[in-house]
């Protein structure tokens, strides 16, 4: 894997069961990401990525996000 070039990596796909951090996961890569998108205190406890009001409130994930 020394050969791949993590610069050029557009696109990825979190899979995993329900509850096992997802969002935490897709919340702390666009933190760690730079651009001020997101501050790395913020990441996990933001929610990012649940971007519906009823996500929100209920603090889980319900569609599929991109950014």
């Amino acid at each position: 894997m020394a050969d791949y070039d993590t610069r050029k990596i557009r696109n990825i796909c979190i899979l995993a069961h329900v509850d096992h951090g997802k969002t935490t996961l897709a919340d702390h890569l666009i933190a760690a990401s730079g651009g001020g998108v997101l501050h790395p205190k913020l990441a996990g406890k933001l929610r990012f990525m649940d971007y519906l009001d009823e996500e929100q409130r209920r603090a889980i994930t319900m569609k599929s996000s991109s950014i």
